[in-house]
C-alpha cells in the first residue's frame, strides 16, 4: 500500500510542471506576465523588440513571469516552456526563454540549441548579472526584463549581421534611473502593433515559429 501511495505521489509531482504551463497565456504573442510586473509602456517596448528580431532573423524570445515556481527548478521550468510553446523557428531552434520568478527571487535566461554557439553561458551570465539582476534587486522587474530582452536581442542580431532599431529605446544598462519614471520610451508606431495583435486574437500558444529545441542547461540563472 505504501508503495502504491508513493508511486501516485511521484506521478502527481512529475506532471505538475506541465500542468502549470497550461496556464500560460501569451497575450500579444511573446509575453506571459503572470506575476503582473511589466508596465504597459515596457510591455509595448519589449513586444516591439521581439517582433523586430523575429521579422529580421526568425529568432524569437519568450518572456514569462510566474507567481510561483511551485517547487520546481527555474532551469527545468524555462526549458519546458521553450519546448512546450515551441519557441524559435521550426528549422533553426533559435529561441530564447526569459523566465522571472519574483516570489523566489530567481530568473533564468534559457538558450535554444540553434543559438548555443552565439549566446554562450558566459555571455548569458553577463546579460543576467549586469543588465537584469541590478534592476530586479531594486524591485524594478519591468525595466530589468526590458533591458534583458534588449541585450539578448542585440546579441542575436549581431550574430545574424543585422541591427535592431527598437533596442535603442530600452532602459540604460546601469540601474540608476528611478523606477517611478512615467516617461514612455515606446515609439509611436509600436502601439498599433500591440492593438492589432490583440484584435487578431494571438492567444495562449503565442506567436512562435514551432521550434522548441532546447537541450537544457544552456544559459544563465540569476538570484538577488
Amino acid at each position: 500500500m505504501k508503495k502504491l501511495v508513493l508511486g501516485i505521489a511521484v506521478l502527481i509531482f512529475s506532471i505538475l510542471p506541465a500542468m502549470s504551463l497550461e496556464n500560460l497565456n501569451f497575450k500579444y504573442g511573446y509575453i506571459s506576465d503572470n506575476a503582473k510586473v511589466i508596465t504597459q509602456d515596457d510591455y509595448a517596448g519589449i513586444t516591439a523588440i521581439i517582433k523586430e528580431l523575429q521579422e529580421k532573423t526568425t529568432a524569437e524570445i519568450a518572456v514569462v513571469t510566474v507567481k510561483s515556481l511551485q517547487g520546481q527548478s527555474i532551469e527545468r521550468t524555462a526549458t519546458e516552456i521553450g519546448r512546450k510553446y515551441k519557441v524559435g523557428a521550426a528549422d533553426k531552434n533559435n529561441g530564447v526563454v526569459i523566465l522571472v520568478a519574483p516570489n523566489e527571487r530567481k530568473a533564468r535566461l534559457e538558450v535554444g540549441m540553434g543559438l548555443e554557439s552565439e549566446i554562450t553561458n558566459p555571455k548569458a551570465d553577463s546579460i543576467m548579472n549586469t543588465d537584469m539582476v541590478p534592476y530586479f534587486a531594486k524591485g524594478d522587474y519591468s525595466k530589468g526584463i526590458y533591458r534583458g530582452v534588449a541585450s539578448t536581442a542585440n546579441l542575436i542580431a549581431g550574430a545574424y549581421g543585422i541591427e535592431l532599431t527598437n533596442t535603442a529605446n530600452a532602459p540604460a544598462k546601469t540601474a540608476g534611473a528611478p523606477s517611478s519614471s512615467k516617461k514612455s520610451n515606446v515609439p509611436f508606431w509600436a502601439w498599433p502593433i500591440i492593438i492589432i495583435a490583440g484584435l487578431l486574437g494571438i492567444g495562449k500558444k503565442g506567436n512562435f515559429g514551432g521550434g522548441g529545441g532546447f537541450s537544457g542547461g544552456k544559459g544563465s540563472t540569476g538570484s538577488w
